[in-house]
């Protein structure tokens, strides 16, 4: 009659780290990448435009951090409350509505 083999605690070991080695990318890949895109994927299925989604890790994004700079010097200084205040306050918005109209997301 055969013996039962137990495994021992490094095959154990092993096992646990091969299986969280396996499921960590597949959930970076579904946070980063799968669910933005099936988010934006309804929302033009909704009927709703805007600039599609990019990985900003990977790209370079000092345009973007310019324009924030740019912004909170903007911030800082005073401006009246008038109809054109709205486009220096709100300008990403702003700048979407106008490329894309009422219904649109950032």
């Amino acid at each position: 009659m055969e013996e039962l083999v137990f495994p021992t605690a490094t095959t154990i070991i092993i096992w646990i780290v091969t299986v969280i080695l396996a499921v960590i990318p597949w959930y970076l890949l579904n946070k980063l990448w799968l669910k933005p895109k099936r988010f934006e994927k309804l929302m033009r299925s909704q009927g709703l435009q805007g600039d599609p989604y990019k990985l900003s890790l990977l790209r370079d994004n000092s345009k973007q951090i310019y324009m924030m700079m740019l912004q909170q010097e903007a911030k800082s200084k005073s401006i009246g409350l008038s109809k054109q205040a709205a486009p220096s306050i709100f300008s990403p918005l702003h700048q979407t509505v106008d490329k894309y109209g009422t219904y649109s997301f950032l």
